[in-house]
């Protein structure tokens, strides 16, 4: 079999055993481990610099895979960056009523950064924001700041998620994180 990343195991020196497409540990007894070393051999667990085989050592070979996780807590730290860099919309801003949709990536956590220190600095200090749906946003002074405070209020969200997330299953940890979705219904969707 050829190998495939999202349904193949590694074995750990000590007899762990990951599995990929349970994402979880298997014990050797488990019927789908047994019938892929019919005619494969798992991968030996990866080693980090010390020689240690552990769960962040095995996450590293599989963090190119981006959907593959070695246990729920790194699974959460997925979630939290996702949820971070899902979007929010921005209220209280005069020239958009129902809402400013605001990317949250990490070229616009510094944008929005930059905008809130000139207006920190200059109070007469204003800006044409182009937002998410590519529209241009007049705002003041008081607007740039109060972007920046709920920009950074949802980060902030999502860091206090992701703590009370780490000891739940998978799908607690994605209705944890739904919770918190701060786009309205002006937020741009993909379309498809």
């Amino acid at each position: 079999m050829a190998f495939n990343p999202y349904n193949w195991y590694w074995l750990a020196d000590d007899g762990r055993i990951f599995s990929s497409l349970q994402q979880a540990q298997v014990p050797d007894t488990d019927q789908g481990y047994n019938d892929f070393c019919q005619a494969n051999t798992p991968t030996r667990w990866p080693a980090d610099d010390a020689g240690a085989q552990t769960d962040a050592s095995l996450q590293a070979a599989l963090d190119p895979h981006q959907t593959i996780f070695a246990n729920n807590m790194y699974y959460s730290a997925n979630q939290r960056w996702l949820s971070e860099n899902l979007g929010i919309t921005v209220t209280g801003v005069a020239s958009a009523p129902g809402g400013m949709p605001l990317l949250t990536d990490d070229r616009s956590k510094n944008l929005v950064g930059l905008c809130q220190s000139i207006a920190i600095a200059d109070a007469t200090f204003t800006t044409t924001w182009v937002a998410a749906d590519w529209n241009n946003y007049a705002l003041t002074n008081a607007e740039i700041k109060s972007m920046a405070q709920q920009l950074y209020q949802h980060i902030n969200d999502c860091f206090i998620t992701y703590i009370s997330a780490q000891g739940g299953e998978r799908a607690q940890i994605r209705d944890m994180f739904a919770k918190i979705d701060k786009r309205g219904s002006n937020w741009p969707r993909p379309k498809g």
